[in-house]
């Protein structure tokens, strides 16, 4: 798996996205300006939060972790909207994304109410894929998912909830031109890519890439990742041998069947023999005890007469 430098690091890369997303200044700046392209609308004042954990009501329930979680702060007409917004270059779990955000959405809105709240205070939930590979294979840019009416496709059925996957190297037919810019940028993060209004957000990045704790930071993201790659070889191996082991004994099991059946007579021979042997030693040794009990009894009848016989 190839180790990208910070120096060389796309947006599209954890370390560089999630560090950008957690800057006290950049955050809310990069977030505001992302959305408000992705969405064409303008955005409200934001808060953000980088590799934002949502935990399972019990502890035995399935919890989250989100690239960069965003409350829109409410104006005094409409309440603010909850934004995920995930940067995905693994294609490994390609076919779970539709179950993966809907179990965000999820997770997301049952934060969003108060006891007593009405239904209609659900704030709009977006969950955002910026995506390296295509979801569903049709080259597009941009596939926005909402629920509908199978039966009547044109009835308006607002839920709020709303699933973009953005898919940096799709067709960008008919999408508008800052949001193609927006994606050809995270995919590589380069001056030359920077166009118009992707110099702010350039330069934000670029002074990310100069900063030495921001360096410090991803010397220790990397010894962290070639820790978890050898715990991870290390439970592969044993487990790999625990298969082997388990295999092994099955087989041994069968071909000692076979085996077994020809020498079981043999050995049940010789086993019955040491055996009767045993019992044998048993049975001398417990007649034995009973001689000297016998005798012990036999001498103490004898001291007790002659006793009385004084």
């Amino acid at each position: 798996m190839e180790v990208r430098r910070l120096k060389d690091m796309n947006l599209m890369d954890d370390f560089l996205f999630w560090t950008l997303m957690a800057h006290e200044e950049f955050g809310p700046k990069a977030a505001r300006y992302m959305l408000s392209t992705i969405l064409q609308q303008p955005l409200g004042e934001v808060d953000v939060h980088a590799q934002k954990v949502l935990y399972g009501w019990k502890m035995t329930q399935h919890g989250i972790r989100m690239d960069a979680y965003i409350k829109e702060h409410d104006s005094p007409d409409v309440s603010g909207s909850f934004y995920d917004l995930e940067a995905e270059k693994g294609e490994k779990n390609k076919d779970n994304l539709p179950f993966r955000t809907r179990y965000y959405h999820n997770m997301i809105d049952n934060r969003c109410l108060k006891a007593g709240d009405d239904y209609t205070c659900l704030r709009h939930a977006y969950v955002i894929m910026i995506t390296s590979f295509d979801p569903f294979d049709r080259n597009r840019m941009m596939y926005t998912v909402k629920n509908r009416c199978i039966e009547e496709p044109d009835l308006t059925y607002e839920d709020g909830a709303y699933t973009i996957y953005l898919y940096v190297s799709g067709d960008p037919d008919g999408l508008p031109e800052d949001l193609v810019q927006l994606l050809r940028y995270m995919k590589s993060t380069t001056s030359d890519n920077a166009t118009g209004s992707l110099s702010a957000l350039h330069k934000m990045v670029e002074e990310l890439k100069q900063d030495k704790e921001v360096q410090k930071a991803e010397m220790h993201f990397h010894e962290m990742i070639q820790y978890e790659r050898e715990q991870a070889r290390e439970i592969g191996l044993e487990e790999g041998r625990a298969a082997g082991h388990a295999a092994g004994l099955e087989e041994g099991r069968a071909a000692g069947l076979e085996e077994g059946r020809a020498a079981g007579l043999e050995e049940g021979r010789a086993a019955g023999l040491e055996e009767g042997r045993e019992e044998e030693r048993k049975k001398t040794l417990l007649e034995k005890e009973r001689a000297d009990k016998a005798e012990q009894y036999a001498a103490e009848l004898e001291r007790q007469l002659a006793a009385l016989s004084k």
